[in-house]
C-alpha cells in the first residue's frame, strides 16, 4: 500500500489543478493515472475479486483517500473510485 500512497502523493503534488469532486481523470490528464489504477486494482481488490474492505479503510482512516464504487451488479462492485484531489481514478 505504501506505493500506491507515494504515487498518490505525487500525483497530488503535480501541476495538475485540483478538479471538481466528479472530474474522472483520464489517462492524457497525467501519466500516473494509469499506474496508479493498476496499483489500485492490486492492492483494493482482494485474490477472490472482492473490494478488500481492510485495506480500503486503512486507505482513508491512514491516508484520507476515500474509495467507493463505481459501476455495481447484483453481485458487488464492477469497478472501484479513489477520490483525489485532482479528481477520481476508475480501478479493477
Amino acid at each position: 500500500m505504501e506505493n500506491l500512497v507515494q504515487l498518490l502523493r505525487m500525483l497530488e503534488a503535480s501541476e495538475l489543478s485540483d478538479r471538481a469532486e466528479d472530474h474522472y481523470l483520464q489517462e492524457a490528464e497525467h501519466p500516473l493515472v494509469p499506474e496508479i489504477g493498476f496499483m489500485a486494482s492490486d492492492v483494493l481488490i482482494s485474490g477472490t475479486g472482492h473490494p478488500n474492505f481492510e485495506v480500503i479503510d486503512e486507505l482513508y482512516r491512514d491516508y484520507g483517500y476515500f474509495i467507493f464504487p463505481g459501476e455495481r451488479d447484483s453481485f458487488g462492485w464492477l469497478t472501484g473510485c479513489l477520490q483525489t484531489k485532482k479528481g477520481i481514478i476508475v480501478f479493477g
